[in-house]
């Protein structure tokens, strides 16, 4: 922590346009009356005081004139609460002391790169990454719109000092410069250690992907998720988009050949797969909205077909997912709002893809609807729509758009038709599966999706 975050903190108690900070200390303290220049004093201000060399005072009271001392750092206040801005520098030294220590414990604990600049991002409410030595992006944590200062990642081996990379941020305020140097120390060698994985990670990634679409795992890929930062029980979600054409159709979608421009490091992967451009999210690390905006721009610009389904918080569903989605896509079943809210079409119109299902439908459907064609009766609608909102008179006629007594006419001429017992709550269920079976292989009843 150095005396600048200090007086950030202080900002309330303290005229910033009075300070001059001569030097930057590492630690501050303020107990320890042997270290000076790590040391904090809080006391009243009296213009005879004399201030010893590489000291640091927060003067308490004090007035319009103040000590010049081109030795020390001296902050004045004219707060007269020793107790309440003792309370406040105490609680900022402790979140300081705790963020260090969050710090060293992920390194210890070997946690993920990404997690260093989650606990980065936490503290000082600050985006960072990470560039290579090329200043390329190397991971992104989170929406950036520019890079506004870097600072050197470095190796020491033996007695020479190797650059590999830079720690990146998209806003940076004064105070913060000497404390992220010397974040930058800390994490440099631990970061160095894993960056090799890292990179190799983000390019076997992609092969992973498409071993995990196929259902062939290896110990491999499991250790390229685990290198991203990714677990297996995370949020994710699967958009499979069908490409047609060829990918020349598609220019301002791709680049270098065949990766999808919306492509998002570390949260949103993609690949092509027989005609299928595949998007794996993690939503759990963050917030990927603004890049499924853009995915969106796309979709309509283009017309194309997709789906959109979430993996129920395990990577190992893709395979099923993907299946899935390409036999949707492939037999054009419409769909007007995500897969996941809309269960009941999807299986009753993939069951109705194999017109062998027609075996199930009762004999006495066929009886009710040859009356409709031949009669004009409506037979069948009505019975759907009645048992749809639980054979309610009232409801069946709105939905029908006729008198509650035609409902009541229609019901009792179907019993005389056919021996079906409505009270039966299996019976019933059994009857609107076959008839939204029926509508689907021939659009008996012209059901649509509001009605089921």
């Amino acid at each position: 922590m150095n005396i600048r975050l200090l007086i950030k903190k202080l900002d309330k108690f303290v005229d910033s346009s009075d300070i001059k900070i001569l030097n930057d200390i590492n630690n501050i303290s303020l107990n320890s009356i042997s270290d000076q220049k790590n040391t904090l004093s809080i006391i009243e201000y009296d213009k005879n005081i004399v201030c010893p060399k590489n000291s640091n005072i927060l003067f308490l009271k004090s007035q319009d004139k103040f000590l010049e001392n081109e030795n020390s750092n001296i902050i004045y206040s004219r707060e007269e609460d020793i107790f309440k801005v003792y309370d406040i520098v105490n609680g900022f030294l402790r979140e300081n002391s705790e963020f260090y220590n969050r710090i060293h414990n992920t390194i210890s604990n070997r946690e993920a790169v990404n997690n260093l600049l989650l606990i980065i991002k936490d503290y000082f409410d600050v985006n960072v990454c990470l560039l290579n030595s090329n200043k390329k992006l190397l991971l992104n944590t989170f929406d950036f719109s520019t890079i506004k200062k870097i600072y050197p990642l470095e190796i020491k081996k033996k007695s020479l000092s190797k650059l590999y990379g830079y720690l990146a941020f998209e806003t940076i305020e004064d105070e913060y410069d000497f404390e992220f140097k010397k974040i930058s120390k800390i994490i440099s060698t631990y970061i160095y250690n894993n960056v090799n994985g890292l990179i190799n990670s983000k390019e076997d990634i992609y092969s992973t992907i498409k071993n995990l679409i196929s259902g062939n795992i290896t110990d491999k890929d499991e250790e390229n998720i685990a290198n991203i930062g990714w677990k297996t029980d995370d949020k994710y979600d699967i958009n499979v988009i069908k490409i047609e054409g060829g990918l020349f159709k598609y220019q301002d979608m791709f680049s270098h050949g065949n990766r999808f421009v919306l492509d998002y490091p570390m949260y949103m992967y993609s690949v092509l797969q027989e005609g299928y451009l595949v998007l794996l999210t993690n939503n759990k690390i963050k917030d990927v909205s603004s890049v499924k905006t853009n995915l969106n721009f796309f979709i309509e610009k283009y017309d194309l077909k997709s789906i959109k389904l979430s993996l129920k918080n395990n990577l190992f569903n893709l395979k099923k997912a993907y299946d899935l989605s390409r036999r949707i896509l492939e037999n054009n079943i419409e769909l007007t709002e995500n897969i996941n809210d809309n269960c009941c079409k999807i299986i009753y119109d993939l069951m109705c893809l194999d017109s062998e299902i027609e075996i199930l439908v009762p004999e006495f459907i066929y009886k009710l609807k040859y009356d409709d064609i031949n009669n004009g009766t409506d037979l069948l609608r009505t019975l759907y729509f009645y048992l749809v909102e639980e054979r309610s008179l009232i409801k069946a006629s709105q939905r029908l758009n006729v008198h509650r007594n035609s409902i009541v006419y229609r019901i009792n001429k179907i019993n005389e038709l056919v021996d079906i017992n409505l009270d039966n709550y299996k019976a019933r269920k059994n009857i609107i599966s076959a008839l939204e079976i029926i509508d689907r292989l021939d659009n008996t009843l012209k059901i649509t999706e509001e009605d089921i």
